[in-house]
């Protein structure tokens, strides 16, 4: 049997995360554009589409992520 598609997993949970917020007493929600958020796009890419489940932290970030903050920092 294959495994289900992604956007079925994600289904539901916006429901989910809107009940978890209404118990809070303050909070916001805020986007960004891909261009200014494009270090967390490549990852969530990264993570789905290269079957990285274990953690960058636990097994080291790939060069091209590397690359791509170190290039944020320098202002490119």
């Amino acid at each position: 049997m294959a495994a289900p598609p992604v956007e079925h997993k994600a289904k539901g949970k916006g429901t989910e995360m809107r009940k978890a917020l209404e118990k809070i007493n303050e909070w916001s929600l805020n986007g960004a554009s891909l261009r200014v958020n494009r270090c967390a796009a490549k990852v969530a890419d990264s993570v789905t589409m290269e079957m990285r489940y274990q953690s960058y932290v636990a097994r080291g970030a790939p060069e091209w992520l590397c690359a791509m903050l170190e290039d944020d920092k320098q202002g490119r």
